[in-house]
């Protein structure tokens, strides 16, 4: 901890502050940040376990606005959870409730449920819900 001037302009107020140390509080913003972003990871990973698509999960981001600038917000949300790699494709990992599988989850952007969210078990009705509000949502090969 130190003690610094309240007002950095006004030292002759004598009003102080008692502060972390600046690079301990750097230190504990960053492990702050990082615990932030798992905990993050971890409702997202609820969210889609939970049924909620990427769509949905850049809403509750707060990446509407990206919609503005082309940017998709489901699009956006899948880079958030899955974050930047130079090491081939990226994946997200969830549980379907319904078949119990281990998805793997290849993002908005990988096209139909069916080719990108590999793991279900056979038959599964969560992913047979998913493909056939994809296929719907197509109108002579264009998005709707």
């Amino acid at each position: 901890m130190t003690t610094r001037p309240m007002l950095g302009n006004r030292p002759e107020l004598d009003l102080t502050i008692t502060d972390a140390e600046p690079m301990a509080g750097l230190r504990a913003a960053t492990a702050l940040r990082f615990a932030m972003r798992r905990l993050a990871k971890d409702y997202m990973r609820l969210a889609r376990e939970d049924g909620h698509d990427w769509q949905e999960i850049g809403t509750a981001l707060g990446f509407e606005r990206l919609a503005e600038s082309r940017i998709s917000v489901a699009g956006a949300a899948y880079d958030y959870a899955t974050g930047n790699t130079a090491f081939g494709q990226r994946s997200f990992a969830w549980i379907c409730h319904q078949c119990r599988g281990t998805v793997i989850d290849r993002g908005p952007e990988a096209g139909s449920p069916a080719d990108c969210e590999e793991g279900h078990a056979d038959g599964c009705r969560r992913l047979a819900t998913a493909i056939a509000a994809w296929d719907a949502s197509w109108v002579d090969g264009e998005p709707r």
